[in-house]
């Protein structure tokens, strides 16, 4: 099925492109809705399929089915092998993550694949909102520069000694000296409870997550403030903040593993306010040592955030317990 489907996908794309070259923009999206649909679960016949339409739209000058484009060419990259909406026709006019009805002579050609699950979407919706807000702090990085300025010179006249030192204690649950031995209890725990998909599904989620870091830093190499003085070792780039980045996918995916619902739990609700707080308090405290600009820790809060997201999306796969937000 799997052959048929790809020889589908591909007599799809071809005829949408013979009908882009005779200029014919409606037929060509007509194929290309389809082979979206054929290559949805693929993640390089899906972000294509995304590609063709945005140059269709460019080419018929439909500026908003362009722009409707960008955003699902980062979505398919993304999201391919995680969860996709069956049937969904990839077109801007239609919710993105908004199943549809398979067309009936391709029905045999996706059935293998099953219904798309409904529960995911919460955390997709989520996973997706937290990246393109990453996306917008990352790209007004010289907009917000006055404002991260005064903030940090703000929270430098709060600066005393004790609460200086406690700061650096709540930094210090943000940093590897903590998280590391934290996330090898976490996944030992959930391997003793005989969840060894979902212990190593934590295990990847958080080594994602070092490495992503690292990456952006040197990405975006932002410096670091240099406004007021800093009160703890900062390390090499500033943008995002590996702190606030780690903290919710060390500890609040932590609390959504330990204690999935729907099961009851009574350790859940207190667990994941703690988490969350504690998270918090991670970020905030890398303004007030110096080390970093505000919008570093909020990049890193959305980016860690959208990583949870994520991680709870591909746990379905993993394992036997379903896991809704």
């Amino acid at each position: 099925m799997q052959r048929d489907a790809s020889e589908a996908y591909s007599t799809e794309v071809a005829s949408a492109l013979q009908a882009r070259k005779r200029g014919d923009g409606p037929r060509a999206f007509f194929h290309l809705e389809r082979a979206h649909i054929l290559g949805q679960r693929s993640t390089l016949k899906h972000v294509y399929a995304h590609w063709l339409m945005l140059v269709v739209a460019l080419s018929q000058h439909d500026f908003r089915e362009g722009l409707g484009q960008i955003p699902r060419l980062l979505a398919a990259l993304l999201f391919s092998r995680v969860w996709v909406p069956l049937g969904n026709t990839g077109r801007a006019r239609v919710g993105a993550l908004t199943p549809m009805p398979v067309p009936a002579d391709l029905s045999h050609l996706v059935a293998g694949s099953g219904p798309s699950p409904a529960w995911p979407l919460p955390w997709g919706r989520l996973s997706l909102a937290c990246l393109l807000a990453f996306l917008v702090v990352a790209l007004t990085q010289s907009l917000t520069r006055d404002a991260d300025l005064e903030v940090l010179g703000t929270v430098s006249e709060w600066r005393s000694p004790c609460l200086t030192l406690l700061m650096q204690g709540v930094s210090l649950l943000g940093s590897g000296a903590a998280e590391a031995p934290f996330a090898f209890g976490v996944a030992g725990v959930l391997t003793w409870r005989g969840r060894k998909a979902h212990a190593a599904g934590y295990a990847l989620s958080v080594l994602f997550g070092w490495a992503a870091y690292g990456l952006l830093k040197v990405s975006f190499h932002r410096t670091r403030p240099s406004l007021v003085e800093h009160l703890s070792d900062g390390g090499w780039y500033s943008f995002p903040s590996g702190h606030a980045m780690m903290a919710p996918i060390v500890y609040v995916l932590a609390v959504h593993l330990l204690w999935p619902s729907p099961a009851p739990s009574e350790a859940r609700a207190p667990g994941l306010i703690l988490a969350w707080v504690v998270a918090f308090f991670i970020a905030g405290s890398r303004v007030y040592l110096g080390v970093h600009y505000p919008s570093d820790v909020a990049a890193g809060l959305l980016a860690g955030t959208s990583s949870v997201a994520l991680s709870m999306v591909a746990m379905s796969r993993l394992g036997r317990r379903v896991i809704t937000a």
